[in-house]
């Protein structure tokens, strides 16, 4: 009788054992399917995300194209409408000297006066309107440069944050892991007297676990340079852009520098055919000069006005745009931090919930042995 009940005993716990065995073979295949499906939906989520950015990145880049030629297209029309308002004032001051020449002969002497004044005071308008426009460009230099400092300045701040945050959480994930390596050796101590399909069973889970921490190492060193990758890229188109916009501004100060000195010198050849002419002429051609020099005056201070207006518009909606774009790259960069962390919140909760049910089964199988043992002993 005591020779069957150990028999029935033993082939009772050699069945235990194998369902057991055959319930953990069924349970890390499962966990291996699983995480198959959750790795293959996390990147084809990664792809859609890769799509999506290159896609606004281009509608980017053609927006901003039009914007250019559109603002090319602008300015050629009002430069063509400001040459043709200057030749009909032209034309309209040269038909008034002619009718007014007759009426004026009685003046010449003080109009030619009061030209060498104007002119003297046209000269000194010129040279504090060329200081100013100069001093202008500086100020805008200086705070353009002040801005890029700054966004720098902040963007390193960001960096050094979010690079002090992954430091502080990989402390921790050591710790944790240093602590349940901790748990696993005395507990792997306490059962030393387990059985041999027990121990193959924990070797197993050790290097199942193994596997998805390399798994889960290769896909952060991944991410983390698909990242770098996205950063050097976005630094060099804009690095792109500033070398455009200082090479289109440098061509506009040369073209408008190149016109200011034609203009000086027709003036000056001007003055001198003038000097020449007969004195019989004196009279006329200083009367002409006299209604040239007042129209033209008007038409520059007119000019003036309107190209002060255009910069003062234009350099609105430039710190507008900039505004626009800091604050969408601000929201890309929050949305990105966001979704990061509810990736790592995921992955640090799937690990604790992996963690807990290794411990149950490992905490079950060790009650069931005992159990086992006891039964034995209270048979024999």
């Amino acid at each position: 009788k005591k020779e069957a009940e150990e028999k029935a005993a033993a082939e009772k716990a050699a069945a235990e054992a194998k369902a057991k065995k055959e319930a953990e073979e069924k349970a890390k295949r499962e966990a291996e399917e699983k995480a198959a499906a959750e790795a293959k939906a996390k990147k084809e989520a990664e792809e859609k995300a890769a799509a999506e950015l290159k896609a606004k990145q281009e509608a980017e880049e053609k927006a901003r194209k039009e914007a250019e030629e559109v603002r090319l297209k602008k300015e050629a029309e009002e430069k063509a409408a400001r040459e043709a308002a200057e030749l009909k004032a032209k034309k309209e001051a040269e038909e008034k000297a002619a009718a007014e020449k007759a009426a004026a002969e009685a003046k010449a002497k003080k109009e030619a006066e009061e030209k060498a004044a104007a002119e003297k005071a046209k000269k000194e308008a010129e040279e504090k309107a060329a200081a100013e426009a100069k001093a202008k460009q500086e100020a805008e230099a200086k705070a353009k440069k002040e801005a890029e400092e700054k966004a720098a300045a902040e963007k390193a701040a960001a960096e050094a944050k979010a690079k002090k945050e992954a430091e502080e959480k990989a402390a921790a994930e050591a710790k944790a892991k240093k602590e349940a390596e901790e748990k696993a050796r005395k507990e792997a101590e306490e059962a030393r007297l387990k059985k041999e399909a027990e121990e193959k069973a924990a070797r197993e889970a050790a290097e199942l676990k193994a596997k998805q921490e390399a798994e889960a190492k290769a896909k952060k060193e991944a991410e983390e340079k698909a990242a770098a990758e996205l950063k050097a890229k976005q630094e060099a188109e804009e690095k792109a852009k500033r070398e455009a916009e200082e090479k289109a501004r440098k061509e506009a100060e040369e073209k408008a520098a190149a016109e200011a000195k034609a203009k000086k010198e027709a003036e000056e050849k001007a003055a001198a055919e003038a000097k020449a002419k007969k004195e019989a002429e004196e009279k006329a051609a200083a009367e002409k000069a006299a209604a040239e020099a007042k129209a033209k005056k008007e038409a520059e201070e007119k000019a003036k006005r309107e190209a002060e207006e255009k910069a003062a518009a234009e350099a609105k909606a430039k710190k507008e745009a900039e505004e626009k774009a800091a604050a969408e790259l601000k929201a890309k960069q929050e949305a990105e931090e966001k979704a990061r962390k509810e990736a790592e919140e995921v992955r640090l909760k799937k690990e604790a919930e992996e963690k807990a049910a290794r411990e149950a089964a490992e905490l079950k199988a060790k009650k069931e042995a005992e159990e086992l043992k006891k039964k034995l002993l209270q048979r024999k």
